[in-house]
């Protein structure tokens, strides 16, 4: 069966240590020869398996063959330079992983690591140092997956051997069983119990017997334990901790009865993977101070896995390791020798076998690690980066005694690395600066010595600084006298062969707390007796303040404080800085307020403090007895303060206190940076002038809420920190005289006269509530008057001083006197009107007779006529615009008729209005008015609007209509347009339509139009055959155009046309026109086409006329054409050139001088010459033809031939 290699799950290294040289290097070699036994060097061997394998089924196997045993092989490599690793080469090889490399190197010196897995130095395995000339370097490891080489080494060539060479059957002797230090009595009855351990080889090549677990682990002790502890000095002149070694059998004992004995029932119960996994239950202690006293609670239990706990002790102290069978060491005379007599270089492998698999039910497997050849052993790196840290205070331990600090030590967390690797720390002080020797921080281990820290490489969550390494100094105290400390620390690593570091050291300096500061729980600055306005006001302060006894008694509490005018109540004081002193008056002064203590006993002045529990509710006897051992509170009264309320109607008093400590040297605590403050107000009643009103006031029309407002004013009034407001009404007064109601349609000077009389004669409060809670800093105020109320409402105003004091009621027979009294206005709304509405004419003029009728209700004194055309505004009264007449008795042309009641108002309306004429409605609404009543508190109002009624008043003449318009039609001389306009509305009207007649006749003949019909129904499309007419709609409030057109048979035919247009009223407009025979358009006219008699350009210059009109005509337009034929360049040209031809339509022909044409060909009509046109060539042409063409296809046209001689220059 082979091995299983797998350094994930089984792990072994191991190193040579020459102890004689180590004590030499950290300079204790004579300090330890005397208190130690010196071991010779010797090979430190240390394994572990991972938690997941577990317990092995026997002890584990220690086998050793020579080093020169396994076959070399020269290995083909790759060496690459790589800069990320500080420009070192890395060196690989391919299929295989090596124990032991042989170099061939050439350079200067450097170091060679080996790494397996990520190739890193920090992460070596094994490091070897190349000098120059050493030709080569031998280098092993359990596992090598590569080298790193120093800049400036040269590698020639590599051998090596790789772990095929150490399986089992290759030449392997048994040389040491190793295990648990069992004790066969618990566990009998488990295949690891059964089994005897020691060595089967020793030094003189005999066969010892194996012997008892735990006698082979005192075996193990006695060959492998440190011979040499740490540097027995910190610095030069400053000596360390004294290191021990511990007892051997105890070191035995305290495993087993802690770690090993839980280990039976596990191992026999439970299959090797599920050993971590088990735990068992541990009693939790509650923490322990150093008087031996423990925290409140009961003790805990934790579960713990005693294989873990196992593998971490064996993983992190040397005395562990190999009292729990996780090492051994043998010295020179522990190996045997060789054929030749010679102890040889050896390998080693470790062995642990599994009988039944890691499940318990599978095949036996055997797990293997190689340690090749051990070289000498590093010393770990020396702590770095050390510092100290106040993590806080503790309480003395009985009053007046030091304080205590907890102090922690940090320095960097060492790299995890496979060699030199710092496993476990030791941890000491200096006190004091000057101390010559430092005292251990570690705990005693059980049989002597220390147990060093434990550096866990886990990191946790939550940890504040997971970069470091941290050591606790749980308790130093720090005495009174001088107060203050400054004590060092010194660490150390050890790594799990015993090696030690040189000692790094860290100091600081921690104060004690400063003194306790005296609590004030309550302060109060009273005035005494009863003062009256404008007299000085005596005052005593009153204070509860708490002082912790726990840590401190007292020897003194102190007290200063400030007076100062307050704005308001509770307002911070303008000044903060501690004054010299109590001040007893507003710039005054005054000495400290000190309360002496002498024991347990208070007393200020000669007086007797009042000692309180801790809630203040009750009065005990000063003392633990009656206060307790730890807070205890105190009440303290001061008399003799003046307190002046002119400046502000408040007082502030900052009031600062401080402590100083029964213990020698009797330190004063510091003033606080914020003072109490207390706050005392006028106590003195003001008096209050109020603006009051004789009658009664109307507050405001109610508001969205349905409230009335009413404002009330006073004079200010002095010593008064604000107003409160009383209200009562009409019906409340009444109900508490027993009086009956009021008659509201009396008037409301009568109904107050009543109110007053009734008050006066009994001016209680008890009809009144205040209204406001918080107190009115003004001189005057909003009040509301609540939705619907009908009563009159009286206010009263009473002065409050800072002190909460009120003005006197109001009294005697004038009392009311006093008296705001409001009501809230009632509007009188007149009912909506009727409305009536017909049309007539009255000499001429149309009109429309107006008849409005007012309802029972609210007289009407005023109605308002609302009117407009515009059918959607009609719908609200908003949207009608401003009245267009407002009537009242007397207004000229209307006549009015009054209601029967005296003072009945308008009751009837009769009258006409004459708006502009129009076929759309009238649209009118009415509205009426009422009028003010002050001595009832009625306000006049407008009552909602009558229904809408509409009358429609016609314009006054007959209807619009314009001349006929005649022009050409565009289909030829046969074809005329005759347009007119008229603004008749087209649409339906109250009193019916307009209607539109429109005949066209030949005399003799057939009509060609014939129609009629209502204006809304005429057509708007030009009919497409025959004659017709149609409506155009004008844009923009224009009026309605119409076009008729007329295609005669004949163009020589005379036609007569006749437009009528008729409203509903059957009133009529007519109009005529004739059209003559023949075209309607000008014939298109060419004359007197010549030569300009001067020449003003180089070229040819033509000239024309034509009467014919530039414009566009409704047949289209006339277009103008001129051609010009180039002469040939010789007589016989072989083709003749292109003329120049320019067509234009007439209107578009420019206005402009010949001199604009410059080297252009171009047409032209003469500025201010009408009827003139002109043609320039730049070169003279053979021919000059002008057409002009008219709509209809008629054409003239002229030529010219010009000759060069004819051009005169100017």
């Amino acid at each position: 069966m082979s091995y299983v290699f797998n350094p994930r799950r089984f792990q072994a290294e191991g190193v040579a240590i020459n102890w004689a040289v180590h004590a030499r290097t950290l300079g204790g070699l004579k300090e330890y020869s005397r208190t130690l036994k010196v071991r010779p060097a010797n090979v430190q061997l240390r394994w572990l398996p991972n938690q997941e394998i577990g317990i092995p089924s026997r002890p584990f196997s220690v086998w050793r063959r020579a080093s020169m045993r396994a076959e070399i092989t020269d290995l083909d490599f790759r060496a690459v330079l790589v800069p990320s690793l500080g420009g070192r080469t890395l060196v690989t090889w391919p299929g295989v992983r090596l124990v032991t490399a042989q170099l061939a190197l050439t350079g200067s010196a450097g170091y060679i690591y080996a790494f397996a897995g990520w190739p890193s130095t920090s992460g070596a395995v094994a490091v070897r140092r190349f000098e120059p000339g050493a030709g080569t370097v031998r280098i092993g490891a359990g596992a090598m997956d590569g080298l790193l080489v120093d800049p400036g080494i040269s590698i020639e060539s590599l051998l090596g051997t790789d772990l095929s060479q150490y399986d089992e059957g290759m030449g392997w002797e048994e040389l040491e069983r190793v295990g648990l230090p069992v004790d066969s009595a618990r566990w009998t009855g488990t295949a690891y119990g059964s089994h005897l351990q020691g060595m089967l080889v020793d030094g003189s090549g005999s066969s010892p017997a194996l012997t008892d677990p735990v006698v082979a682990a005192g075996q193990r002790l006695e060959r492998g334990a440190p011979s040499s502890g740490w540097d027995p000095q910190l610095a030069a002149g400053i000596t360390a901790p004294g290191w021990q070694e511990p007892d051997f059998t105890a070191v035995i004992a305290d495993a087993n009865d802690s770690l090993v004995h839980h280990l039976a029932v596990i191992s026999h119960a439970h299959p090797p993977r599920d050993h971590a996994g088990r735990t068992i239950a541990v009693t939790m202690p509650p923490p322990a101070n150093s008087g031996g006293g423990s925290a409140p609670g009961d003790p805990t239990t934790s579960l713990v896995s005693p294989w873990g706990m196992t593998l971490l002790a064996a993983g992190t102290d040397p005395y562990a390791a190999l009292a729990l069978g996780m090492g051994t060491a043998y010295g020179p005379d522990d190996l045997p020798k060789d054929d030749h007599g010679e102890r040889s270089d050896y390998d080693f492998l470790v062995t642990a076998t599994y009988e039944k698999g890691l499940d318990g039910q599978s095949a036996e497997r055997t797990y293997a690690a190689v340690i090749p050849s051990p070289q000498p052993g590093i010393a770990p790196l020396a702590p770095a980066g050390a510092t100290v840290q106040k993590m806080g205070y503790l309480r003395p331990a009985a009053r007046d005694l030091p304080w205590r600090t907890s102090l922690r030590t940090g320095w960097e967390r060492p790299p995890v690395t496979p060699l030199a690797r710092p496993r476990s720390y030791a941890f000491a002080r200096l006190s004091h600066p000057g101390d010559l020797a430092a005292s251990s921080l570690l705990p005693p281990r059980i049989g002597g010595g220390w147990l060093p820290g434990v550096i866990n490489d886990a990191q946790m969550d939550g940890d504040p600084a997971p970069h470091k390494i941290s050591a606790v100094d749980r308790e130093i105290p720090i005495p009174p006298d001088p107060g203050s400390i400054s004590p060092a620390y010194s660490v150390a690593h050890q790594d799990l062969y015993g090696l030690w570091s040189k000692w790094r050291s860290a100091s600081t300096s921690v104060d004690q707390p400063g003194v306790d500061a005296v609590r004030i729980v309550s302060a109060a600055l009273t005035a005494a007796g009863s003062p009256t306005a404008g007299s000085p006001v005596a005052g005593q302060l009153e204070v509860e303040f708490l002082w912790d006894w726990s840590a401190r008694g007292p020897q003194t509490i102190r007290f200063a404080g400030r007076l100062f005018a307050a704005p308001l109540h509770g307002a911070k004081p303008p000044d903060t800085s501690v004054p010299a002193g109590m001040q007893r008056s507003l710039g005054g002064g005054g000495a400290f307020v000190d309360v002496e203590f002498t024991g347990d006993q208070a007393q200020h002045a000669g007086v007797p403090l009042t000692g309180l529990n801790l809630a203040g509710d009750a009065v005990v006897p000063m003392g633990a007895a009656g206060q307790g051992e730890r807070e205890r509170r105190y009440r303290l009264r001061v008399p003799g303060f003046t307190l002046a309320f002119d400046a502000s109607g408040h007082v502030g008093l900052a009031l600062w206190a401080v402590g100083q400590e029964r213990v020698t040297p009797h330190r004063w605590g510091n003033w606080p940076t914020e003072p109490s403050v207390v706050t005392t107000s006028d106590p003195r009643p003001p008096v209050v002038i109020m603006n009051t009103l004789p009658t009664v006031a109307l507050g405001s029309l109610p508001d969205a809420n349905g409230e009335s407002h009413a404002r009330l004013s006073w004079s200010a009034a002095g010593s008064v920190a604000g107003y409160a407001i009383y209200e009562s009404t009409e019906t409340k007064l009444a109900q508490t005289a027993g009086s009956p109601p009021a008659d509201i349609e009396t008037t409301l000077s009568e109904r107050l006269e009543a109110m007053k009389a009734v008050f006066n004669a009994d001016p209680s409060r008890r009809a009144f509530t205040r209204r406001n809670s918080t107190l009115i800093t003004g001189t005057s105020a909003d009040v509301t008057l609540p939705r619907g109320t009908t009563d009159i409402h009286v206010f009263v105003v009473i002065g409050v001083s800072a002190g909460q004091i009120e003005a006197p009621w109001p009294s005697g027979p004038s009392a009311s006197d006093q008296w705001f009294a409001y009501a809230v206005p009632r509007r009188s709304r007149p009912a909506p009107p009727t409305l009536e509405l017909h049309p007539l004419q009255d000499g001429g003029i149309n009109k429309a007779r107006v008849l409005v009728g007012a309802r029972d209700g609210a007289p009407v004194t005023r109605v308002e006529l609302h009117r407009v055309r515009v059918d959607e505004a009609v719908a609200s009264l908003g949207t009608m615009g401003p009245p267009v007449a407002a009537v009242s008795a007397g207004t000229p042309g209307w006549t009015v008729g009054q209601g029967l009641a005296p003072g009945g108002g308008i009751r009837t309306l009769d009258g006409f209005d004459v708006p502009d004429g129009s076929w759309k409605r009238v649209w009118y609404r009415a509205t009426a008015w009422s009028s003010d009543d002050p001595s009832r508190g009625i306000l006049g109002d407008r009552s909602d609007a009558s229904s809408a009624a509409w009358v429609v008043v016609p314009p006054a003449g007959p209807p619009d209509l314009s001349s006929l318009d005649l022009s050409p039609g565009p289909g030829g001389a046969g074809e005329a347009v005759i347009t007119w306009t008229s603004r008749a509305p087209a649409t339906p009207s109250p009193l019916g339509t307009h209607r539109i007649t429109v005949s066209a006749t030949v005399p003799l003949g057939a009509a060609l139009i014939s129609s009629s019909e209502q204006l809304g129904l005429v057509s708007e499309v030009e009919p497409a055959t025959g004659s017709g007419f149609w409506r155009i709609e004008g844009a923009g409030g224009a009026a309605t155009g119409y076009r008729a057109l007329l295609r005669r048979a004949d163009p020589g035919d005379t036609v007569e046309v006749s437009v009528t247009i008729t409203d509903p009223l059957g009133r009529t407009t007519t109009e005529t026109v004739t059209v003559p025979p023949g075209a309607l358009l000008p014939a298109p006219e060419v004359t007197g086409l010549a030569l300009a008699r001067r020449q003003p350009l180089a070229g040819a210059l033509a000239e024309w006329t034509s009467n014919t009109p530039p414009v566009a005509t409704p047949a289209g337009s006339y277009r103008l054409r001129v051609t010009l034929r180039p002469r040939a360049a010789s007589p016989l040209p072989v083709r003749p050139p292109r003329p120049v031809v320019i067509d234009v339509l007439l209107e578009d022909v420019p206005v402009a001088n010949p001199t604009t044409a410059s080297a252009r060909t171009l047409v032209g009509r003469y500025p201010g010459r009408a009827g003139g046109y002109w043609v320039y060539s730049p070169a003279v042409p053979e021919r000059i033809t002008v057409s002009l063409t008219a709509p209809d296809g008629r054409t003239a046209e002229q030529s010219i031939q010009p000759r060069p001689n004819q051009l005169r220059r100017p």
